[in-house]
């Protein structure tokens, strides 16, 4: 199943990509929200789901569980739905959010998409289900946050917080100068100046003046898991951002792609505050680096240069896919199992 449908959308991304052939687009969708509707037993997060799921009977169930998400698993199970139409529906709603913050920024939406396979339907939908609620909302949000509809950002922030912590993070995106122009040479000192941020460990430092409730989240997550980034970690995640300081100047002229790329790179900094442990930093870093899912085709529609464009295009493929096999070789997401759900 993951490789005819990584072999399906590779082919329909390059005849978008590199054609001016029209290819329908909800097709794609429907068989995204079948794969992530009706797995059983895959994901990391499956079997802690499934018991949520299967035995919440009051809010007051679950304290670590956001209420707002709480909720809505509630008035699920009020219409008598079993827990695998729980996954569906949620996985559903998760994937039309997705596919709107899609189709809003980029007409390269299959690319979009398949970068959106390989690198997130697994984090996103298979182990982090209500932070990949979470991310899918803040992608359908981006317009509204670029034209400033405070109105329309409050709420969507307040319905994410309610589902999943991160969602607080949308605000922090949100107050970030729309007409603001960062010169290269700042950015470019900023993140050397982040390297010697994680050299001298100087992240370990700020966790006391964390909000109580941040540093419970914390303890949470990081339960176990005491390791801290490492160089080659913030390595992988400056090869990512490079493309952008390279083609930097091209990116000043689309309004919309600098302030993702802003976004982006305010996630990356706080990726480098948490360094002094790699999974809470992980889980925070993450909810900016849905951006990729966009960003990368938005590039790809400024670049007029073909053979630029097919190298970039290239590389991209090469990293999405290792990141696919990475997450395939866990046993939890493979094989992928659909049959047993209509038992």
């Amino acid at each position: 199943m993951y490789f005819i449908m990584y072999g399906f959308i590779l082919i329909l991304s390059i005849l978008q990509t590199f054609t001016k052939k029209f290819i329908p687009f909800l097709p794609i969708i429907i068989l995204f929200i079948m794969i992530a509707g009706f797995r059983y037993e895959v994901g990391k997060d499956y079997i802690p789901y499934k018991n949520i799921f299967t035995n919440i009977q009051d809010i007051s169930d679950y304290p670590l569980i956001e209420p707002g998400f709480k909720y809505l698993v509630l008035a699920l199970k009020s219409l008598d739905l079993n827990y695998l139409c729980i996954f569906f529906i949620i996985g559903l709603i998760s994937l039309l959010l997705y596919y709107k913050g899609i189709v809003l920024q980029t007409k390269y939406t299959y690319f979009a998409f398949f970068i959106f396979y390989n690198t997130y339907l697994v984090t996103a939908i298979y182990s982090g289900l209500r932070q990949g609620l979470v991310m899918g909302i803040f992608l359908s949000l981006l317009n509204n946050m670029y034209k400033r509809k405070i109105s329309h950002v409050l709420l969507a922030t307040v319905i994410a917080v309610s589902i999943h912590i991160t969602g607080i993070l949308i605000l922090f995106a949100y107050f970030i100068p729309r007409k603001l122009i960062i010169p290269k040479k700042v950015i470019i000192a900023a993140l050397y100046i982040s390297l010697l941020f994680l050299f001298f460990d100087v992240s370990k430092y700020l966790f006391d003046y964390f909000p109580s409730y941040i540093q419970m989240k914390f303890i949470d997550y990081a339960k176990g898991f005491d390791e801290k980034i490492n160089f080659i970690r913030v390595l992988q995640r400056l090869l990512l951002i490079l493309p952008f300081i390279y083609y930097y100047d091209l990116i000043k002229k689309s309004h919309k792609l600098k302030y993702y790329f802003y976004i982006y790179l305010l996630g990356y900094f706080i990726y480098i505050i948490f360094s002094f442990n790699l999974a809470f930093a992980t889980k925070i870093n993450q909810f900016f680096r849905v951006l990729e899912i966009i960003m990368f085709p938005m590039l790809l529609e400024l670049i007029r240069n073909k053979t630029s464009k097919i190298i970039l295009f290239t590389l991209i493929v090469i990293w999405s896919t290792s990141i696919l096999m990475l997450f395939i070789g866990i046993p939890e997401n493979y094989p992928y199992k659909i049959w047993n759900v209509f038992y």
